[in-house]
């Protein structure tokens, strides 16, 4: 009987089966021998031209390396004093949105107690004229017209104005930073 698996023809029988063992090739590769390069000789006047060569590049490498620091260190001191004043600015800012919405806040209240003493003014001012409507006397007499003063409206003392804030001190953008910390 026979099967056709993957396309390839196999037996099947019934029992054991010896599968040959793939067999591994190696290759032997031979190394050929490196050539050995014979080193240069170097008189001592060489040697020291050599060395003196070295101290001065060593040297200039060490000032090359310093500048390059130095300069680092500069831009990133400059970069911070810039994003300290980015801070600063935006401190500022905040600080008067917070001022001006306090203000609001009170100019509310204030309009608030306004609107309550004038509903009050009004509630007296109706006391009185229900009072001021007696009964009239049967007795007609003579009546002069003398235009009497409106009653007087008990009005606040108007509230001074507010000076303006303070300005905020100069700062410098480290102690902006360190003052926002906590915040």
């Amino acid at each position: 009987m026979f099967s056709i698996i993957m396309g390839k023809k196999s037996e099947v029988f019934e029992g054991e089966v010896d599968e040959p063992e793939p067999v591994i090739e190696e290759k032997v590769i031979e190394e050929k021998p490196k050539k050995v390069r014979k080193k240069r000789v170097l008189t001592e006047e060489q040697k020291e031209a050599l060395r003196r060569n070295l101290e001065k590049g060593r040297k200039t490498a060490l000032l090359n390396r310093q500048r390059k620091a130095a300069a680092k260190k500069v831009q990133k001191e400059k970069e911070l004093e810039d994003q300290e004043e980015i801070i600063a600015k935006h401190a500022i800012k905040k600080k008067r949105e917070r001022d001006a919405v306090n203000e609001v806040e009170l100019l509310r209240k204030e309009l608030a107690e306004l609107r309550a003493s004038k509903m009050k003014k009004e509630e007296t001012n109706k006391v009185v004229i229900n009072q001021k409507e007696k009964p009239v006397s049967p007795k007609p007499q003579q009546q002069t017209l003398s235009p009497s003063p409106p009653p007087q409206e008990q009005q606040r003392p108007p509230t001074p104005p507010t000076p303006p804030p303070p300005s905020p001190p100069r700062m410098s953008a480290k102690q902006l930073l360190r003052m926002m910390k906590g915040v």
